[in-house]
């Protein structure tokens, strides 16, 4: 599920015309079990927020299609696990 909102989320970046520039606003910088981490620049961080929470959503009713799976972003200055 997670690779699949990985995939979802480079598309979304990529239609934002983020993606793929060296220098891009939105990074996807690390990634643990269920856990997705996006460095974004100032002015990008609701936008990011919104991909990710959609683009795992949206993974998760690939899979589990009798439940829905809530994905809750976090805006920090730092990972909070």
């Amino acid at each position: 599920m997670t690779k699949t909102a990985l995939i979802l989320i480079r598309k979304k970046l990529i239609e934002h015309n983020i993606l793929p520039f060296k220098e891009a606003h939105v990074k996807i910088v690390n990634v643990v079990h269920d856990e997705i981490l996006l460095e974004a620049s100032k002015g990008y961080e609701k936008l990011a927020s919104k991909i990710l929470q959609t683009s795992m959503e949206l993974a998760g009713k690939y899979f589990c299609k009798q439940v829905n799976m809530a994905a809750i972003p976090v805006i920090s200055t730092h990972w909070e696990h």
